[in-house]
């Protein structure tokens, strides 16, 4: 296994733990990329590679969809990879 990507960004904290714990190195042995973009993941060590998604856009949708404003659909909204110290290429 060269990368653990999450469903959250709480939840890449928990694999730093156990990455730690077992004493495998961030990003040397393996990557760790989250999702949500927290404020507090950029202060990690190493800092969390995480996806930001569209909060608001993401609201904004929701809310015209719960009130008839626009019919029930697939909507794909663009995400932003926040690259940062906790993920790399893996070795070859």
């Amino acid at each position: 296994m060269t990368a653990i990507v999450t469903m959250t960004d709480n939840i890449a904290i928990g694999a730093y733990r156990a990455a730690r714990s077992l004493g495998i190195r961030l990003p040397e042995d393996l990557s760790i990329i989250g999702f949500d973009d927290a404020p507090l993941v950029a202060d990690l060590t190493p800092a969390l590679s995480t996806v930001h998604p569209p909060f608001f856009e993401l609201g904004v949708r929701a809310a015209e969809i719960a009130l008839d404003l626009a019919p029930p659909r697939h909507v794909l909204l663009p995400t932003t990879f926040m690259k940062r110290e906790s993920s790399s290429r893996p070795k070859s």
